[in-house]
């Protein structure tokens, strides 16, 4: 996905796939971070009792399993 669009900036053909690596973890990262950090800690923080709910069940069966 990325090879063409690299070698097309002017990265050196030996370069390209580490560059490509690196671009893939950065983005990768930034997706995490927002999907899985960003967007629950505003959900919950916009709407506690509503997430709090949502989310007791779960917790407790987890607690449950793994006593």
């Amino acid at each position: 996905l990325l090879h063409g669009p690299i070698t097309g900036i002017g990265v050196p053909t030996g370069a390209v796939s580490t560059v490509a690596v690196v671009i893939g973890m950065l983005l990768a990262s930034a997706v995490q971070m927002v999907i899985g950090e960003l967007v629950p800690k505003n959900w919950a923080v916009s709407r506690p009792l509503q997430v709090a709910r949502f989310v007791a069940g779960p917790q407790r069966a987890f607690a449950r399993v793994f006593r």
